[in-house]
């Protein structure tokens, strides 16, 4: 049994993506286009679209083993928003990094997360 629904990294990525363009705005208007408060933006977005997919495939995904890989994908895309863009939010606003090694580790999330989607696309899919 699976704690989250297979539609929660839809939900996630897609709330994800809107909050990176709310960020985006503010960034540019409220801090004169801070180059680590748009790059976060940015990651967000990407990432924030990889939960989308993670989430789509889910859907046709024809075993247990391809959807608790795609779980894992986006648990470690939301960790590395959390993480690397959380960071770079915060220093962009504040000019402080909240916790030394945080963003590396979420990168790293970032970087995992989308090596377990490019191998869990190669998994066999649902017969439509």
């Amino acid at each position: 049994m699976n704690i989250w629904p297979k539609n929660i990294w839809i939900l996630l990525g897609g709330f994800n993506a809107g909050l990176a363009v709310a960020a985006g705005a503010y960034g540019w208007h409220a801090l004169a286009n801070d180059d680590m408060f748009m790059m976060a933006s940015q990651y967000q977005m990407w990432h924030g679209l990889g939960m989308l997919g993670a989430g789509l495939m889910m859907h046709a995904a024809a075993s247990r083993r391809t959807v608790q890989a795609l779980h894992a994908a986006g648990v470690l895309f939301m960790a590395g928003i959390v993480l690397f863009c959380g960071t770079l939010y915060i220093f962009g606003q504040f000019g402080t990094i909240p916790l030394e090694g945080a963003a590396p580790i979420g990168g790293m999330a970032m970087m995992a997360a989308w090596v377990i989607l490019a191998v869990a696309g190669g998994f066999r899919l649902k017969q439509p």
